[in-house]
């Protein structure tokens, strides 16, 4: 099954409808089929959380959390040893942004680095330039 681990822009388009937020929300529905796995670290859902009380305030973010948990994203919560390794790997010769690393992470540790990175974040470019990882910009 084709997993795909989502970046916070590519929920944030979703919620807000953004450029971009039909491809989103085709990735949802096929994973609510089964079609395919979304993935997202926690420390991304964070950022949109932050992001959503940050623009509409933290009653609305805590509403948006509400309504995440009920979607057929995987969010994932890991701190293992191998975690901290890649995610130290993966900054050190990229140049990741800290939460932009829990993406790259997330998707070299769950998917054994055969799923799709989702973002629209054009410091991923940098990521996609070396092919162990899979990047799709929806936007």
């Amino acid at each position: 099954m084709k997993t795909y681990t989502l970046d916070a822009c590519a929920v944030l388009a979703w919620i807000f409808k953004e450029t971009g937020y039909n491809v989103i929300t085709d990735l949802v529905n096929k994973a609510s089929d089964s079609e395919i796995s979304l993935l997202m670290h926690k420390v991304n859902l964070l950022e949109v959380y932050w992001k959503v009380a940050e623009r509409q305030g933290k009653l609305n973010a805590d509403k948006m959390y509400e309504n995440l948990l009920t979607t057929p994203i995987q969010f994932l919560n890991t701190h293992s040893h191998q975690f901290f390794s890649e995610f130290t790997k993966i900054r050190l010769e990229y140049g990741t942004a800290f939460v932009d690393t829990f993406v790259a992470t997330t998707n070299l540790i769950h998917t054994n680095n055969k799923g799709t990175i989702v973002t629209s974040d054009p410091a991923f470019k940098n990521l996609q330039k070396n092919k162990k990882f899979h990047v799709q910009f929806f936007k």
